[in-house]
């Protein structure tokens, strides 16, 4: 009896791995930040914005603080997440608003010490002290204190990501979020050893005064699309263990000419083309599965992306956008310099009035 059902589990497993041998590995991640455990090899083409970072941070006389600013979607979480990895000389206390719900300054700043203790200790073994007692802002400043004083790493790197949200901390109470936010400005101009970065989708120059006010002397860093070299290299040789020619050039071309490099995008059709290579037990893909999956792509990408950057915030950059999509083509001169600014800080135009990504004049055909 025990040997029958060792020869079941002996030929289930064959069969496993022999299964496992036919398909060809997926390591595109779309929809969730890339991070060392899961994405370090596709996370591409971010080198110069890692060395400005480490050029910004190595000079221990400005103590320079960083905005991180890019469109939803083009990565700025990923390449946080991947600091650890890049940061040699620094330790990074990552706090993302939107994954941290909270609704007062006092449970934000308890939520802000607790995590970045315990990834310090998780990074580098490291005990950073605990957060004083007292009001929130003044426990948070006591910390901050701290942090200067604690000389066992060169330095600390605060990220707030989503730091739009800030604002929700304090409805209607202008004052104490001014509190906040000079607190951080503190931080900013006084601190050498604690640095700031901040991350988000919004310019200070978009926003109400009283963040550019707050948020000054920051060293400023966009991140965009992905370039043709990059989004090429990613799509043809995701991994080690991916079979050369699968995605053959002209397929990576062409999904570059529909996303112009917009990394979530760029993930999710190289994520839908392996999976209909699998599900077809196929190894190699041709152009015709790019649009093959394109309706599957915008179908995946429509509630989660595609949405919200085809109704931007802008009024004017609204009717741009629908006349973008009615005409396929954009004067430049026809636009205000504020809403062609705000357009081509998002890619969703290039200089030339050209779709900064293609595929959502496809989305806007199809839902208006």
């Amino acid at each position: 009896m025990v040997g029958d059902w060792q020869c079941l589990v002996d030929a289930w497993l064959a069969e496993t791995a022999a299964e496992a041998a036919r398909e060809l590995p997926n390591p595109f991640r779309a929809g969730k930040p890339l991070d060392p455990e899961f994405g370090l090899e596709v996370f591409r083409g971010r080198e110069p914005l890692v060395a400005e970072l480490e050029k910004a941070l190595g000079d221990p006389d400005q103590g320079t603080s960083i905005a991180l600013i890019g469109p939803r979607r083009c990565g700025k979480t990923s390449l946080i997440k991947m600091l650890p990895l890049k940061l040699a000389d620094a330790q990074v206390l990552f706090f993302d608003l939107q994954d941290h719900p909270v609704d007062s300054a006092a449970a934000f700043v308890r939520a802000l010490v607790r995590e970045a203790k315990d990834q310090a200790r998780r990074d580098r073994q490291l005990q950073l002290p605990d957060l004083p007692e007292g009001p929130p802002i003044e426990a948070l400043a006591g910390w901050l204190d701290a942090l200067e004083a604690f000389d066992r790493v060169p330095h600390l790197l605060l990220c707030i990501d989503e730091y739009e949200r800030l604002d929700s901390l304090y409805p209607g109470d202008r004052r104490a979020l001014l509190q906040l936010l000079g607190l951080l400005r503190a931080t900013i101009q006084h601190r050498r050893r604690v640095r700031l970065l901040i991350a988000g989708t919004d310019w200070l120059d978009e926003l109400d005064r009283i963040w550019s006010d707050h948020f000054i002397n920051l060293h400023h860093i966009g991140i965009g699309h992905l370039d043709r070299t990059t989004v090429l290299e990613l799509l043809q040789r995701p991994s080690d263990d991916f079979p050369a020619n699968s995605i053959p050039e002209n397929l990576a071309d062409w999904v570059w000419q529909r996303t112009r490099g917009q990394p979530y995008l760029t993930q999710l059709f190289g994520q839908c083309i392996v999976s209909r290579l699998n599900q077809a037990e196929r190894r190699t893909a041709s152009i015709d599965d790019g649009a093959a999956v394109e309706p599957e792509v915008i179908d995946k990408a429509s509630q989660t992306y595609l949405c919200f950057i085809a109704r931007p915030d802008s009024e004017p950059a609204r009717a741009a956008l629908d006349s973008l999509a009615a005409q396929g083509h954009l004067d430049p001169a026809t636009l205000d310099r504020a809403t062609r600014r705000y357009l081509l800080r998002r890619g969703l135009i290039e200089t030339d009035g050209s779709p900064g990504i293609p595929l959502l004049l496809s989305y806007l055909a199809e839902y208006g």
